[in-house]
């Protein structure tokens, strides 16, 4: 099953990645859904919601607590959606669902 607030993330997400083409940002979805389900699920999802080209699939299956604990400082993948921004050095984590106006003020945040 699909995270209903991951899908109402993404128009927000696609209407930044339109808006600020041409600049040097990077957008990227991570699927973590087990590698059985990508050709089932995942697939026909990233394409119809158009982000298949800015999507990482990742086996979930294949990850351990230490995975999370490496990589983030508050995320152990215990829920989703969860949003990363990261520019040098510098990195802001939101847990759970991120509205419209706050991913704004996040990536301002960073220019």
């Amino acid at each position: 099953t699909w995270c209903g607030p991951c899908v109402k993330e993404i128009p927000h997400f696609k209407e930044k990645m339109e808006q600020m083409k041409g600049q040097p940002v990077k957008f990227t979805f991570v699927n973590l859904d087990n590698k059985t389900d990508w050709g089932t699920l995942v697939s026909p999802f990233v394409d119809e919601h158009g982000i298949r080209n800015q999507t990482i699939l990742l086996d979930g299956s294949l990850l351990d607590e230490n995975f999370f604990s490496s990589n983030f400082k508050t995320w152990k993948g215990e829920f989703i959606p969860f949003t990363i921004l990261r520019k040098g050095d510098k990195v802001q984590e939101v847990n759970g669902s991120i509205s419209k106006e706050e991913l704004e003020n996040q990536i301002q945040a960073f220019q």
